[in-house]
């Protein structure tokens, strides 16, 4: 049974989170809080921005390097984007998102926090994630729980797809895999990271770089633990558009 301690903590937990996100949107000129996207005039009550300590665990399963593309599935105003951006010196980082309010206000967003950017390429592009192919360059994917229901698996066939086309090692970082049974129907290897993030790895892509992962919510958790038997329950391009 959990503490007083404990319930108190995760009691404060989505506080924190957004003292966080509010922290992390002034160091880069940002606007990406769910109160941003409601002023856009967006669904609000759909758009949940990633935490940054998730984000930064997020990285550090993915390790994104100078050979690497990250795509984020879903991305909002751009802060996964912004933030792997931030922190790694991978060739690209490109975002997909549907909502075409999101997508201008991450436009706005981009313009003002590029010059804080260690990755010079970074590519939004207002698009339907389960209709639009994955970029043949792209060897890593964030996937903050984006999309509910059957279109999910459209998501993962356009990823297989992509592999089919060019052969290629690629990790998905997917926070509260809801779907993440899909992944490994497909063939994808599943390495438990922390609690509520999955690593899935295409064969001969490289695990996570260490036995364990520091989740800033629950502490170290190793890798292959138990909950890897279980699954969550339920739960226009700024070109011409992604090429293949």
């Amino acid at each position: 049974m959990a503490s007083f301690a404990d319930r108190g903590a995760a009691a404060l937990r989505p506080l924190r989170e957004r003292i966080a996100g509010r922290r992390f949107d002034r160091a880069l000129g940002v606007r990406t809080s769910a109160r941003d996207a409601a002023a856009l005039a967006c669904d609000a009550d759909r758009y949940e921005p990633a935490a940054p300590d998730r984000l930064r665990r997020a990285a550090a399963a993915l390790r994104p390097g100078p050979g690497d593309t990250v795509l984020d599935i879903g991305s909002g105003l751009g802060r996964a984007v912004f933030a792997l951006a931030r922190r790694g010196r991978m060739s690209a980082a490109i975002g997909f998102e549907k909502d075409p309010g999101l997508h201008v206000g991450a436009l706005a967003n981009l313009s003002a926090a590029r010059p804080r950017l260690r990755c010079p390429d970074i590519r939004l592009f207002c698009a339907d994630a389960a209709r639009t192919p994955v970029p043949a360059e792209v060897t890593a994917v964030y996937l903050y729980n984006p999309i509910e229901g059957p279109e999910m698996e459209e998501v993962f066939a356009r990823i297989r797809e992509s592999l089919d086309r060019r052969p290629r090692e690629m990790r998905i970082a997917y926070e509260y895999p809801v779907h993440g049974f899909g992944l490994v129907r497909l063939g994808f290897r599943r390495t438990a990271v922390a609690e509520a993030l999955h690593l899935y790895t295409w064969p001969g892509a490289p695990a996570a770089a260490s036995s364990s992962v520091s989740d800033p919510s629950t502490g170290p958790r190793s890798v292959g633990g138990p909950e890897l038997n279980g699954e969550w329950g339920p739960d226009r391009a700024a070109g011409p558009g992604p090429v293949p």
